[in-house]
């Protein structure tokens, strides 16, 4: 009785996080997972410890998975744009009515510390419109950068993609029209294959662009952007293991 109650309330914590805030969703998963089990292998426990010990395997052998899962995705939580990017791409998330959502802050400060340092580099921000933001991603990301001194001048807007994939290869035809127009001014004409692109996300979400830029054809280096919140870095890095798959058996 005591492990089935203690089941119930895992089960019931763990529903609850699926449906609040969006940076604690994986951990709710996983502790459901972790609550069948704890049932499961509890349940009876004298007349069946063979059952007991295939939950245990399991459980351990769920975190095991995740570590060495993650190991590629957090070796990628880094920076390695040189300085003189031709272009930056910054990667859309949440946008709250018309303010960007603490996530896309972390991603907006990360890049403009490094516009700062690079007056001569262009931008484009990158991020639809969703059903509960008044605005695109794009256009917050915009707003946000020209409140912060960056010329209107050097931002591109790409506000029509939902999803990594999109962002990337919206965001390179962007540039693409971009360098047409540039060399229809008299500039000297450059090929998306020669220019240097780094893309501005969040730490955890660079392994995974870095992956699905270079099945484009067009390889980038990262920009990592630090999560503020702990809370949600975890959860994120946890989900970044099923989104990796999505990339590479669908995208």
């Amino acid at each position: 009785m005591i492990i089935l109650l203690i089941s119930l309330l895992l089960l019931f914590f763990d529903i609850s996080l699926t449906v609040i805030s969006h940076g604690v969703q994986m951990y709710g998963l996983l502790l459901i997972w972790f609550g069948l089990l704890v049932f499961a292998g509890g349940w009876r426990l004298k007349k069946a410890r063979w059952r007991m010990h295939t939950c245990l395997a399991l459980a351990a052998a769920t975190v095991l998975g995740i570590i060495l899962l993650d190991i590629p995705i957090i070796r990628g939580a880094k920076t390695d744009t040189a300085p003189g990017a031709d272009y930056v791409i910054i990667l859309g998330a949440a946008v709250y009515g018309t303010q960007p959502s603490p996530s896309l802050r972390d991603r907006l400060d990360a890049a403009l510390d490094y516009l700062q340092d690079n007056p001569e580099t262009m931008v484009v921000t990158s991020g639809g419109q969703g059903p509960d933001e008044d605005i695109s991603e794009a256009e917050a990301m915009k707003v946000y950068l020209m409140n912060h001194g960056i010329a209107e001048d050097r931002i591109l807007t790409e506000d029509q993609s939902v999803n990594t994939k999109q962002n990337l290869s919206f965001s390179f035809s962007i540039i693409e029209e971009a360098e047409q127009r540039r060399a229809a001014a008299g500039g000297t004409p450059r090929a998306l294959k020669d220019l240097s692109i780094g893309v501005v996300s969040s730490e955890y979400h660079l392994f995974r662009i870095r992956y699905l830029a270079g099945k484009l054809g067009k390889p980038v280096t990262g920009i990592a952007a630090p999560t503020s919140y702990a809370v949600i870095k975890y959860n994120y890095f946890i989900r970044e293991i099923p989104a990796m798959v999505k990339a590479i058996l669908l995208d």
